[in-house]
């Protein structure tokens, strides 16, 4: 069985397999949210605003694909000041150390270069090291309302 790693644009007529994929990670690796926090972010991601998303020019959703199944995605978006914002980059834990996560980070900075972004921000809790390794450089600290972990605000420089 062919398990090539495909990276491309999630259609909207598969924003509901992306659903199922990000309920998912909201459970198994974003564990350290409350479950008030997990609830709001599954409001703010509904299914309908991920079809929406799918359909902006301003947003990015890639998803990683073994045959038809979704194990990965990054979402990101064009920000009115023309930066860049990763929301959320995730591959499924039987997939990960594969340069899955860094393909699909590479693709979103090449798709929003194109799209004349400059600078590309984003928020992390536990990645640092990852973004650090891929030229991302690490600013403010913040505490989310409501919530007991740090998080991290990086950015890119994009040339």
């Amino acid at each position: 069985m062919d398990q090539t790693v495909r990276i491309r644009t999630i259609r909207p007529h598969e924003s509901q397999k992306m659903r199922g994929v990000f309920e998912q990670a909201l459970i198994t690796d974003f564990g350290y949210f409350s479950k008030d926090r997990v609830d709001s972010v599954l409001r703010q991601n509904s299914l309908l605003r991920l079809i929406r998303s799918s359909l902006d020019p301003r947003r990015i959703l890639l998803g990683a694909f073994v045959q038809r199944q979704l194990i990965g995605y990054c979402l990101a978006a064009i920000e009115a000041d023309r930066s860049g914002f990763v929301f959320w980059l995730f591959v499924a834990p039987a997939y990960r150390g594969q340069h899955i996560g860094q393909s699909l980070l590479e693709d979103t900075e090449t798709r929003l270069r194109r799209k004349a972004v400059t600078a590309i921000r984003l928020v992390t809790h536990n990645q640092q090291a990852f973004y650090a390794n891929h030229g991302y450089q690490l600013g403010d600290t913040m505490q989310l309302t409501g919530e007991t972990t740090s998080v991290y605000l990086m950015q890119k420089e994009l040339a």
